[in-house]
């Protein structure tokens, strides 16, 4: 068996075509790289990098790519703006390059150029702690190659002159030339991780100390890019769960604590459990809306007239049938399939059914949350129909439509539930379906007025700073399992309003189980692995027939199907490596119902840091985390000697890990291939430009900053750098390589594309130092480990008190910094209500906060109509000039001559 081409890194070998063996040793695929293979990777990745790039450069001066694609923040810039001047702020959007003079070194310049100040006003503190962890990195990766590696170097490679390898290779320069017989030069690596502990410990404590100063002010001064009434509100508010059942209503929780609190509770909003009843409709409506939007933009585009085919089903309910006898049961439902309808006026009669539905459902729900009703006890609630009793099968509804009291009991139900029921004999499926829907709207009534309906989740918001800041640090019940409240800010546009209406209880046993779920996948990864390289392997192609044989390709063919079978199993791993974190985030949102889309991120960057180390580490040195705790057990030295021995020979592997981060990791997140996919398929649906809902609430072109993965990557990457600092300090290099290109690529996204639709007050920071921290105590480990299987005790002596200076330095941060920093200083608090008091604002302030500014989106939102666009629409037509989505000229880095701006103009007049 023969070992792969190394031009990708592999975890394993591929079995070559023609070996009968599917066995392989996972060490031995790696351990044999070398120069070469490093730069036959660099080219690879260079080459990719460079039509990423290329892509980006072409795509850019399209109109619609630059404004919805690479520069999709503008629009939100523009609209925080506008909010802002209203309420008497200066924030002004940040201008960007034309598209027809706009290069790749404006970019640069820009992200140099830009101070710290204009930079967190810009792009908010969650962001920008990414950014200052990016810098942190940087420093560690100029302070190893400045320091350590003209120490270690010349240590390293004049080591051991008898060795196996070349002058040049690779190994040359790692600890694992060094022998027993080097006492003196064994003293060095000790040396060098003391001054790497030092520095990297300096340099995360100035980190700490500058983020209690920004997480303060975020308790008590609203940024700068916000709504100042909304941002000021959510401030004073704070999040309630577990809410006991005698103050599940807004006037009895606001009540409540105007008894504690007196004259200091502004407002109270208890949620609603909507998603059986209202939330399914408001879906519904949304994507009606939605599909209509881009029907009547086809038509408008094209002149085409869409057509649609319906069932007879459809046609009945909707009671607009004009088919004779349509409505009798047993009539030939595909002759009425295949008659094509008018898709817009089609549409139009459903949205209208379903705003008519949504709007009774939202009355009766917001009349009984408004209203201070006396909840129903568990005997009464007995004596009500359960909602599932309610839905009867068609057969039953059909037996019940006919009896004598039928008509009396559906005029009765439209009287009560304000329904407009028809009078007179019903036939067929028109029948069915009143009679369903009446009886629904009575089960949804019976269950508003019922416990179950009423969530244990509330919003309060009060008069001042500091009461809402000692709210959210006191015990509110004297038991356990009572009132909670969220330490955090309760930011609207943070919180996932489908998940509202499950409790805390059970979103935390949901959490164990899923956690338990990565648990399992992490200990059985090696079983994905192995499963790539079988499915990818030359004879189970070959068993499948996807491969020719190997006796009738020549020798130019037989190399590329040895290059391709090296590179599938690869690209398998990678897919699923990438699928990663949007299944996670997945797993948090939709099973676990996690109620703040910051911690679905923390989720995700939590568990994808476990499993891509699992696939990283275990699988690589031990094939499987069964495997490597075989060893342990059975031979407890065969770690330390793994670690001393054969980690100096993999170096290259995660050197190769590093470039391909560097040039096609990021290049891939700078050119936003797929958002760019996904515009082109949403303009093909409405004929080739955007509806404004599309524009409005699409995902992808409003993006969120992807902190799960981002951080996962940089901490990928930091981890790999301190475990290779002393045992192959080339490693320093290609590090800073990646940190420069991230460094430029996340600014640039962070101002330019990812919208700050939430702040959730630097979340990830103290989680990313603690993995920080442990990366740095396992390098320490290893020098450890490399000494003693070298037999040298006294450096090994020195090197053992590394680890607990970290853990102490760890226990101090979190002590002293990582608490401190979760709750608003009571200090600063107090001062803040002084300030507003003395200057008037307070009173100010307290006119301009919404009382429903925490009530569910689907209780506040009305009709949902289709939007037509106020503009040309974006095609071939206009996609040259360079004017933004409103057709408002565009603003540059550099002022545009008047002349310029008139042309265009003129140009898009003609166009249009």
């Amino acid at each position: 068996m023969t070992s792969s081409p190394t031009i990708v890194p592999t975890l394993l070998p591929t079995v070559a075509p023609g070996d009968d063996d599917d066995t392989y040793n996972i060490y031995s695929s790696i351990s044999d790289l070398e120069w070469s293979n490093v730069w036959d990777i660099l080219v690879l990745c260079l080459a990719t990098a460079l039509v990423l790039i290329l892509f980006v450069k072409l795509k850019i001066r399209k109109r619609s790519a630059y404004h919805f694609v690479y520069f999709p923040r503008y629009r939100w810039e523009r609209d925080q703006s506008s909010k802002s001047q209203k309420a008497g702020g200066n924030y002004t959007p940040l201008k960007r390059p034309l598209r027809s003079t706009g290069t790749g070194w404006q970019y640069i310049q820009l992200a140099i150029n830009m101070d710290d100040a204009t930079l967190l006003r810009h792009i908010g503190l969650e962001m920008y702690m990414l950014v200052r962890f990016i810098r942190l990195c940087l420093k560690i990766c100029v302070f190893g190659i400045l320091i350590v590696l003209p120490i270690a170097l010349p240590v390293y490679a004049t080591a051991n002159k008898s060795s196996d390898y070349s002058r040049w290779a690779f190994y040359r320069f790692t600890m694992g030339n060094l022998s027993t017989e080097n006492t003196g030069r064994l003293y060095v690596p000790t040396i060098i991780m003391y001054l790497v502990t030092a520095q990297a410990l300096a340099g995360i404590g100035l980190e700490c100390l500058a983020f209690v100063e920004l997480k303060q002010n975020f308790f008590t001064l609203p940024p700068v890019n916000a709504d100042p009434a909304v941002a000021d509100q959510q401030m004073r508010s704070v999040m309630l769960q577990r809410l006991p059942q005698n103050v599940r209503t807004s006037k009895k929780l606001k009540q409540f604590y105007e008894i504690l609190f007196p004259n200091k509770v502004h407002s109270a909003t208890v949620c609603y459990d909507t998603k059986k009843e209202l939330v399914p409709i408001f879906n519904e409506r949304e994507r009606l809306a939605l599909k209509l939007e881009r029907f009547i933009l086809y038509k408008e585009n094209t002149g085409i007239e869409p057509l649609v085919g319906i069932t007879r089903d459809e046609v009945c309910c909707s009671g607009k049938c004009t088919i004779p006898n349509c409505c009798l049961d047993g009539e030939d439902e595909e002759r009425i399939k295949r008659r094509g309808t008018s898709a817009i006026a089609w549409y139009e009669e459903r949205l209208a059914a379903a705003n008519q539905k949504f709007q009774l459902v939202r009355k009766q729900l917001l009349s009984l949350q408004d209203d201070d009703l006396p909840l129903m006890g568990k005997e009464e609630e007995k004596k009500q129909t359960a909602p599932e009793d309610l839905k009867c099968d068609d057969d039953a509804i059909t037996g019940l439509s006919q009896s004598p009291t039928a008509k009396d009991t559906l005029e009765k139900l439209g009287r009560v539930l304000g329904l407009a029921l028809p009078a007179g004999t019903l036939t067929g499926n028109r029948r069915n379906t009143e009679t369903k829907t009446a009886f629904e709207m009575a089960a949804t009534l019976t269950r508003f007025t019922s416990n179950e309906a009423r969530a244990d989740t509330g919003f309060i918001t009060f008069t001042d700073y500091t009461t809402a800041a000692m709210v959210r640090q006191m015990q509110l019940a004297p038991r356990p399992l009572g009132v909670q409240a969220e330490a955090g800010i309760p930011d609207a546009q943070n919180i996932i309003w489908e998940n509202i209406p499950y409790s805390l209880d059970s979103c935390n046993a949901r959490s164990y189980s899923a956690s338990f779920l990565v648990y399992v996948i992490a200990f059985y990864w090696s079983i994905f692995i192995s499963f790539c390289y079988v499915l990818a392997s030359y004879s189970t192609l070959k068993r499948w027939g996807l491969v020719p044989s190997l006796s009738s390709l020549n020798s130019t063919e037989q190399f590329l199907l040895r290059y391709l079978l090296s590179v599938a199993p690869v690209g398998l791993i990678s897919a699923g490596l990438a699928l990663l974190p949007i299944l996670l985030q997945l797993l948090a949102e939709h099973y676990e119902k996690m109620k703040f889309r910051s911690m679905v991120q923390l989720s995700v960057l939590e568990r994808n840091f476990f499993l891509q180390m699992i696939n990283l580490w275990l699988t690589v040195v031990a094939g499987s985390i069964w495997d490597a705790l075989k060893n342990i057990v059975n031979n407890p030295s065969s770690f330390f000697k793994f670690v001393g021995k054969s980690l100096p020979t993999v170096s290259v592997y995660f050197v190769e890990i590093i470039i391909i981060r560097a040039l096609v990791s990021m290049p891939w997140e700078f050119s936003r291939i797929l958002p760019w996919l996904r515009l082109r398929g949403a303009k093909l649906a409405a004929g080739g430009s955007l509806t404004a809902r599309d524009q409005r609430n699409a995902k992808f072109l409003q993006p969120e900053m992807p902190y799960g993965s981002l951080y996962t990557s940089h901490l990928m990457i930091l981890v790999i750098l301190f475990l290779f600092a002393a045992v192959s300090p080339l490693v320093y290099i290609f590090a800073l390589l990646y940190f420069i290109i991230a460094y430029f690529v996340t600014v640039h996204n962070a101002l330019h594309v990812y919208t700050p639709k939430y702040e959730a007050g630097g979340l990830f920071f103290y989680p990313i130092i603690s993995y920080t921290l442990s990366a740095l105590t396992a390098t320490q480990v290893t020098l450890f480990a490399f000494l003693l299987v070298k037999y040298a005790w006294v450096p090994a002596v020195f090197a053992f008190f590394l680890p607990f200076i970290t853990y102490a330095f760890s226990q101090h941060i979190q002590r002293n910094y990582a608490r401190p920093s979760n709750y608003a200083a009571l200090h600063l608090t107090l001062t803040k209500d002084k300030e507003l008091i003395h200057s008037g604002q307070a009173q100010t302030f307290l006119h301009e906060f919404n009382p429903f500014l925490y009530r569910q989106p689907e209780l506040t939102d009305s009709d949902a109509v289709p939007e037509k666009l106020g503009r040309p629409p974006m095609n071939d037509a206009t996609e040259d000039a360079n004017y933004d989505d409103l057709g408002n000229p565009e603003t540059s880095l550099e002022p545009t001559p008047a002349s310029t701006i008139s042309s265009l103009h003129t140009s898009l007049v003609q166009d249009a």
